[in-house]
């Protein structure tokens, strides 16, 4: 029988891959990736629909630069002003490069939602994996406590509400509540809200720096390179803790790792969310400070107001478009917080699931309804409110996520490095940094350990004693109580022990 197309006289037409025949490609992509999962000891639990698009979303809406470079726009001014935005920030995102770089070649050797601790347990043994998982699950809470207080702290002017702890509390965790409510019943709400979140970012950050740029009274460039300091030291000293501001907005993009069990064809996807997320941020964060920062009319008043970033949009564009570009912003944040949430679960998840933590049988389950870890999502929650009561200073909840996360990136960057050297790792992935790696990896190190030290000087003084106070614990746990206990991921996957096991 002759087609319609035919009888008419026109050539049949046949796309190159049509809906089926994609479907067929994803389902054996799926397979293959199930088989690799298998491969490293784990069978394939987690929903995996997530693409390349979706991987390098949830690391770019964690990064957040509407989030972490506007929360803590006041206190790069305050520490250092004009400067740490136009000369901090492009330092931090240069020198981030090498560690997500560093991550993403592990990545592609070893897609697994453990991520991190993965692989410190397959260079150096299980008790180089414990403290890796721990810090962190202890830097992933701690970030989300970070973006969603963060939240509450723009949204109680804006709506009005007295600036005092009790509403601040409660719109924090309303805030929560919704995060968790979504990471529970929603999980492929949650992926295509990453999407969402991705193209948000971008255009909101558009749309600020365009509507900054055409309607506000700038400065002339130079003043971009203008010190100012409130803090009461050199100057040089408020320059460099100054950074705080763009090194916690470069934080949680490990998350493209931990979501590997869920990502189609990861060896690849999740080494390139890692960078791409890093890079992209660095730009879309360098125009939008660059833009704020010209549009600051007087810089004393504006270092000095409750909230500096509110305070400058608002005088620069008036009460109703400046007002209506913050609430863009807060957007912004309430995404952020949601993809936070879903990293920092799918860690404790994988933590669990080889029996790292207490109470491991309950925190591994995944719901047969909603295919999520739907324990792990709470307690997540319910850790970030907890460090939300523990301290009012925001500065402190944001420079232990900074100092906790990047102890967890250092540590399989530095044991990765070792095995390197010795030829222990033989297992690479398509992503890998060939020769290239020991200098990208040495740099990486060198570059969390000067953020170390950093952050802990004052006036976050109480994040470094809170750390080296966790760190204490988790040294009696583990050698008390855990070692013995304690085995890691599938023995399968692990070489020999290391030093700490």
């Amino acid at each position: 029988m002759l087609s319609t197309a035919a009888l008419l006289g026109k050539p049949l037409e046949f796309e190159p891959m049509d809906k089926l025949s994609r479907k067929i490609a994803h389902e054996r992509q799926r397979e293959r990736d199930a088989h690799q999962l298998h491969g490293l000891g784990y069978v394939q639990q987690l929903l995996r629909e997530m693409g390349g698009f979706s991987n390098f979303a949830l690391s770019f809406s964690i990064i957040s630069v509407l989030t972490g470079a506007v929360t803590l726009y006041g206190y790069g001014l305050q520490q250092g002003g004009p400067l740490v935005m136009s000369l901090g920030w492009p330092l931090v995102a240069l020198m981030t490069l090498p560690v997500a770089a560093s991550l993403a070649q592990l990545a592609s050797a070893y897609p697994t939602a453990g991520a991190l601790y993965h692989w410190s347990s397959i260079f150096g043994g299980a008790g180089w994996g414990f403290f890796t998982a721990w810090f962190n699950t202890i830097g992933q809470v701690a970030i989300t406590a970070g973006v969603d207080y963060g939240l509450a702290l723009f949204a109680a002017p804006m709506l009005g509400l007295p600036d005092d702890r009790a509403h601040l509390l409660f719109l924090y965790a309303a805030i929560l509540l919704s995060h968790a409510a979504f990471n529970h019943f929603g999980v492929r709400a949650v992926a295509v809200l990453n999407g969402i979140s991705a193209w948000y970012h971008l255009m909101g950050v558009l749309a600020l720096v365009a509507v900054l740029a055409s309607f506000a009274p700038l400065q002339p460039v130079k003043f971009l390179l203008r010190p100012f300091s409130l803090g009461g030291h050199p100057y040089l000293y408020g320059f460099l803790v100054g950074l705080l501001q763009a090194q916690w907005t470069f934080t949680g993009f490990d998350a493209s790792a931990h979501v590997t069990e869920e990502t189609i064809d990861p060896t690849r996807n999740a080494p390139r969310g890692i960078v791409s997320s890093v890079a992209v941020s660095g730009l879309a964060g360098y125009a939008l400070l660059l833009a704020v920062t010209l549009a600051i009319h007087d810089l004393p008043a504006a270092a000095r107001a409750e909230n500096p970033f509110i305070h400058i949009v608002r005088f620069a564009l008036g009460e109703r478009l400046g007002g209506a570009l913050v609430w863009l912003v807060m957007g912004a944040m309430w995404f952020c917080g949601l993809s936070s949430l879903t990293s920092n679960s799918r860690m404790l998840f994988a933590f669990a699931r080889d029996g790292g933590l207490p109470c491991s049988r309950y925190l591994a389950r995944v719901s047969p309804r909603f295919s999520s870890p739907h324990w792990a999502v709470w307690v997540c929650a319910a850790g970030a409110l907890a460090i939300g009561l523990w301290t009012p200073v925001y500065s402190a909840m944001v420079a232990l996520s900074t100092l906790a996360l990047y102890a967890s990136y250092a540590l399989p960057i530095g044991l990765g490095l070792w095995a390197r050297s010795i030829g222990r790792w033989s297992r690479r992935g398509p992503w890998d940094l060939g020769r290239w790696s020991p200098w990208v990896n040495a740099t990486a190190l060198v570059w969390v350990a000067v953020i170390t030290v950093l952050f802990v000087l004052p006036p976050n003084q109480l994040a470094g004693y809170t750390f080296v106070g966790c760190v204490a614990l988790l040294c009696v746990y583990w050698f008390g109580y855990m070692r013995k206990r304690f085995r890691g991921p599938p023995r399968g996957t692990i070489p020999a022990r290391g030093p700490l096991a």
